[in-house]
């Protein structure tokens, strides 16, 4: 089954808006369709969204006020000329969220192997300043991919140890296996073995990138429009 609550910190911002500002009679709109709905603050609107969004087996992805981006001013206490007359709601397969997830992060990955080639040349040939600024870059770049497995993952209601494409690693044993070059990385760093930092920038990183990539691909091409993945 799929977490909707999960798919939904992907692209819907403000997680858990309150608000008691009084908007009086308004219109609330779900994919270009009026909802029926009595509500008296923005939160309220949303709220209503969210739920017959979800009853739909979709995902709220944005909310507008009078065709501006839903923002504290609409949502928290009572400031002063924040009342809106309509919010205008959209919605998405959580399916669609999910794959668009997993696949921006392989196309990341995938721009990182070059990259990080680029860093490792650098440091071979002394540019070691540049080549540091350019790895706190990189190991942040893996830490979002990782983070988009895991998230996608946890959407998906699947287990790491379940998603990977045949023949290749599990996404279990890659991310085990990417926390321990990342601290190698740090320990190398740390020791200023620069060799062994640029042998694994050149290499182990590049090619534990292209097998993340056919993982994050394959998973994709696994999620369904409803967010669960295909038998």
């Amino acid at each position: 089954m799929v977490d909707h609550e999960v798919v939904g910190r992907f692209c819907l911002h403000g997680e858990g808006m309150g608000g008691t500002l009084g908007l009086g009679t308004m219109r609330v709109i779900l994919d270009d369709i009026p909802l029926e709905v009595d509500v008296g603050t923005a939160s309220e609107a949303i709220e209503a969204a969210v739920a017959v969004a979800r009853e739909r087996g979709r995902v709220l992805v944005e909310a507008l006020c009078d065709g501006r981006p839903a923002g504290d001013e609409h949502l928290v206490g009572g400031t002063p000329g924040a009342a809106c007359s309509e919010v205008r709601c959209r919605s998405e397969d959580p399916g669609h969220l999910i794959r668009g997830a997993l696949l921006d992060a392989a196309a990341e990955l995938e721009s990182l192997i070059p990259d990080q080639r680029a860093a490792c040349e650098k440091l071979w040939v002394g540019r070691t300043p540049e080549a540091m600024d350019d790895l706190k870059g990189i190991l942040a770049r893996w830490q979002l991919a990782r983070d988009a497995i895991e998230q996608c993952a946890r959407a998906a209601s699947v287990p790491l140890d379940a998603i990977g494409a045949p023949g290749g690693d599990s996404a279990s044993a890659l991310v085990s296996m990417l926390a321990g070059d990342l601290e190698r990385a740090r320990s190398d760093i740390s020791a200023g073995r620069m060799v062994e930092v640029a042998d694994l920038l050149g290499t182990d990183l590049c090619a534990r990138a292209a097998s993340w990539v056919v993982m994050l691909r394959w998973f994709a091409g696994r999620i369904q429009a409803t967010g669960e993945v295909a038998p």
